[in-house]
């Protein structure tokens, strides 16, 4: 007798069926490419003000979504998402946007230390990546506090993201300016998705602070 041969759920077989290793693989390669879909659509707007906002309307997502807690639009089934998925961050909007500006000005950095040479110190590159790892790290544990339940812990680590936030971009005004101008468009592509992190970063605190006062 195989594993798929024994009887799922609980003892009277009403409950889901635990998703396997391979379920599981398969819905990160699909939520990879919900932040490369996030990534695409903020591109063709990241010179528009309001990029965030419009961003956020092509994914489809409404704006009581960017709210702790805030219980997801109804939309069309995906036909290639399992009618018994489980709920995890990863599918939270925040979380997706998150992630995709931490991308964004990652690889954006690694561009830029790619096209100046030898012009950024070692030590300095590595700060920045620290930095930019500190915020997707505090981010990805404030999006799981406001799924929980626990607005005070986000808020929290939302600030943590936030300092570090502020730390990359003035480590990002203090890089040579060889490398700042050599290669503008990278820098401004840094510089403008550590901007809009920061926005995300505010619009949650706000949100959380509201959440405990209500």
């Amino acid at each position: 007798m195989q594993d798929e041969d024994l009887p799922q759920g609980d003892a009277e077989g009403s409950g889901p069926a635990p998703w396997s290793e391979a379920d599981w693989t398969a819905f990160l390669r699909r939520q990879d490419l919900e932040v490369a879909r996030f990534l695409s659509n903020y591109n063709e707007v990241k010179s528009t003000p309001d990029r965030l906002d419009t961003c956020a309307r092509r994914m489809g997502w409404e704006p009581g979504e960017w709210s702790p807690g805030a219980e997801p639009s109804e939309t069309e089934p995906d036909p290639e998402v399992p009618a018994d998925l489980p709920y995890c961050i990863h599918q939270h909007p925040v979380f997706i946007a998150a992630r995709g500006l931490c991308l964004q000005s990652s690889t954006a950095f690694r561009t830029l230390l790619r096209d100046s040479g030898k012009a950024v110190p070692p030590l300095a590159a590595a700060e920045v990546m620290l930095a930019l790892w500190d915020i997707h790290h505090n981010t990805v544990m404030a999006v799981n506090a406001t799924d929980t339940g626990d607005l005070t812990l986000a808020i929290a680590q939302m600030k943590r993201a936030h300092g570090s936030i502020n730390t990359a971009i003035g480590l990002l005004q203090g890089l040579p300016a060889e490398a700042r101008l050599g290669s503008h468009a990278a820098f401004e592509d840094a510089q403008n998705a550590l901007f809009d992190l920061r926005d995300v970063c505010l619009r949650v605190v706000s949100d959380c602070r509201w959440g405990t006062e209500g």
